[in-house]
């Protein structure tokens, strides 16, 4: 248990927690793929302690683009697809004001999911369309120093938090949310 979040002892966070090349992670020009991103290049992330988006530079701790990896096919229902592997953790509530977000693998999606997408005016649900494995090549890993990476504005990445301090904000978001 962090804070409000309960985190299953069967999560599955054991394997490398990767994204697919073409995930688009939000970055202050628009989206950056995350096969062509650059050591030190600026992306947007949410922190947690000041509930707000601001840039900071990645690191791309690992870069295999012909390795051939299973992912999970994550279609939103507002049309996005997000490829992570199976054990990438991900926050995740069962849709509904209110309702706390939680720590569960990529592969423990289900369309009954939803994932926290940051709007200007706070943190709202972002209800998950379908998914499924998919084998693909190309595996990254970007890292920042603080904050949790955003794809279409999905909070989605939980390496690079140790404490997971977002996720013990994210029942609690308000309209306090701040760009920068």
């Amino acid at each position: 248990r962090i804070g409000d979040v309960q985190i299953p002892d069967d999560a599955g966070f054991q394997g490398e927690y990767c994204l697919h090349g073409s995930a688009l992670l939000d970055a202050p020009d628009g989206p950056a793929p995350a096969a062509s991103l650059r050591d030190k290049q600026s992306l947007l992330v949410f922190e947690a302690d000041s509930r707000a988006v601001v840039s900071q530079s990645a690191t791309l701790e690992l870069s295999r683009p012909s390795e051939e990896r299973l992912f999970v096919e994550i279609v939103l229902v507002s049309g996005p697809k997000i490829l992570l592997t199976p054990e990438h953790g991900v926050y995740s509530s069962q849709c509904g004001p209110g309702l706390p977000f939680r720590l569960v693998s990529a592969a423990q999606l289900t369309p009954r999911s939803c994932l926290p997408k940051v709007h200007s005016a706070g943190v709202k649900d972002e209800q998950v369309q379908s998914t499924r494995l998919v084998s693909e090549r190309g595996v990254f890993r970007p890292v920042t120093n603080a904050g949790t990476l955003l794809i279409h504005r999905i909070i989605i990445s939980c390496f690079d938090s140790k404490d997971h301090r977002a996720l013990n904000i994210l029942p609690h978001v308000d309209s306090t949310l701040a760009e920068s």
